[in-house]
This record gives structure tokens, sequence and C-alpha cells, in this order.
């Protein structure tokens, strides 16, 4: 609707009904709702049909028929590119290929060492070991909120302190004490705390004075240029 020119309303106290048959005077031809689904993204979608069929990778070769008149109806009525709809409309979605400035292990070159979630749960504290590991406890990525997340969990670092660790905390979007600032190959701050993520020097990294030493370089497996920081917009409450 929005594509098109049209929107969608929400009427206070409307009510909607829906009449259900006893029996349907037609058959259902196949998987009809799939088929339906893979028309949409064909049609509407543009780029982002990519999202769909990631998620559907088996459907790639399906026969979703002719949609021809459906693209003709489009170009007829000047509708707008779904990535429109994505920044005027839908403004607070988070796709998955854009959910990310970088992912893959997190590792302090210098050491060779990498951040570790060693299976913790929430609450417990974030730990450090060798990059010759390989295992899923090592897979962070650092979102476009720049959080840094593992298994679910983002790093917390509570405590303003020289030495303190890190904790997993469930992730809550807000910034404070889970947001990290961080440029590839480089330092990453910790604003509330004015402090910097250190390798330190035992099995577990800790918040010390930012100096840009090399114990405090870090850097991911990859990065993603296109990418880049959704900072959030906290309006002042009034007095």
């Amino acid at each position: 609707s929005w594509l098109c020119g049209g929107k969608l309303e929400i009427v206070p106290c409307s009510r909607v009904g829906h009449v259900f048959r006893y029996n349907q005077p037609y058959k259902f031809g196949g998987n009809f709702l799939t088929r339906n689904s893979q028309r949409v993204a064909e049609v509407w979608l543009d780029d982002y049909k990519e999202l769909f069929y990631y998620v559907q990778p088996h459907l790639r070769k399906a026969d979703y028929g002719d949609i021809t008149e459906r693209l003709e109806l489009k170009k007829k009525l000047k509708c707008k590119p779904f990535k429109w709809y994505l920044q005027n409309v839908f403004t607070d979605v988070v796709l998955p290929n854009e959910s990310s400035i970088a992912k893959g292990k997190l590792k302090n070159p210098t050491s060779d060492m990498c951040l570790d979630s060693l299976g913790n749960a929430k609450n417990a504290d974030v730990g450090i070991s060798s990059c010759s590991e390989s295992r899923w406890t090592m897979h962070f990525s650092y979102s476009i909120l720049e959080e840094l997340i593992v298994n679910e969990l983002c790093l917390d670092a509570s405590i303003s302190k020289e030495g303190a660790k890190i904790q997993l905390y469930d992730c809550h979007g807000q910034g404070g004490n889970q947001l990290w600032l961080h440029k590839k190959n480089g330092e990453i701050r910790h604003p509330n705390t004015g402090m910097c993520l250190d390798r330190g020097s035992d099995k577990f990294p800790i918040m010390k004075a930012c100096t840009g030493g090399a114990s405090q370089i870090w850097v991911f497996d990859t990065y993603y240029a296109k990418v880049t920081p959704r900072r959030l917009k906290i309006k002042p409450t009034k007095p």
C-alpha cells in the first residue's frame, strides 16, 4: 500500500469480522501459501528477496508462475522500491545482512588471543583464549547498535575501575554499559567508563585506561564496509 501511494490507518474501536465456510468450493493445488509468499518476494522485495531465499533456499528453483502482469501493474502505478519502505516507513527493522558491522573472532594480534565466552551463561565474566582454538564460543559480532555480542548476550561493563572484568548480560539495546566504540585494527572504547578493553594478563580481558598500546588493539575476522552504526536517538525527559 505505502509503496504505491496508499496508506494503512489504525481506526480505534473498529471491528473486523470473518465468515468461515463449512467447505471450500474450490481446491488448492500444491503448497499455495509458499507459492504466494515467493510471488510476493519476486514482485515487491527487489534485491531484498535474497533474504527470503536465505531462509528458504529450496525455493530458488521452484516455479512461482507468471508475474509479468504484476510487475507491469507495479510499473504503471509508479510504485517505490522496497528500500524506500524500509527507510521511510518500517525504519526500526534490522535486517540480517545489515545487523552487524563486523563478525568472527575478536583478536588481539600481538598476543594472538581472542575473546571467548567460554560457554558461560549470562552474569558470568567473558574470557580470553588462544586464537588457534576454533569453537562457537569465540564467534562475536559488533552490532549496528555498537554492542559486542556473543551467543545472544552482550558484553557489559558496569564497574568504572581499572582491572574490572567484563560481564555477559542480556542485550537491552539502550547503549549505556553495553555501548562500545571500535574501528578496524583499533581500540575498543567504552564511553560510560571512559576506559578501553585490554587483553589483560590472565584468562580474562579487563578494563584499563586507554593508551593505544598493543594490548588494547583488536580486530574482527570480517568487517562490512557498507554497514554503519545506528546511533540511538534518546529524547530528553521533561522535568
